[in-house]
């Protein structure tokens, strides 16, 4: 390491390496979907606005990106 900084190929490999064989991007994918059904039930509590439609198409933006 020269000041600090960090091997990015290995760091990068590694990531890739854990993140395919040990499933994370899945999980990852599977946390995102749960937080946003989350999302969504909590907006209901607001009433119908352009307001919370704006922020029901945020989730719904976020989640088409992800997969």
């Amino acid at each position: 390491m020269e000041n600090g900084q960090y091997n990015n190929t290995h760091s990068e490999s590694w990531f890739l390496f854990f993140s395919l064989d040990r499933g994370g991007i899945k999980r990852a994918q599977e946390l995102a979907n749960e937080k946003a059904e989350s999302a969504l039930k909590n907006l209901k509590c607001l009433p119908r606005s352009g307001f919370r439609s704006a922020l029901e198409d945020m989730v719904m933006f976020n989640l088409e990106n992800i997969d």
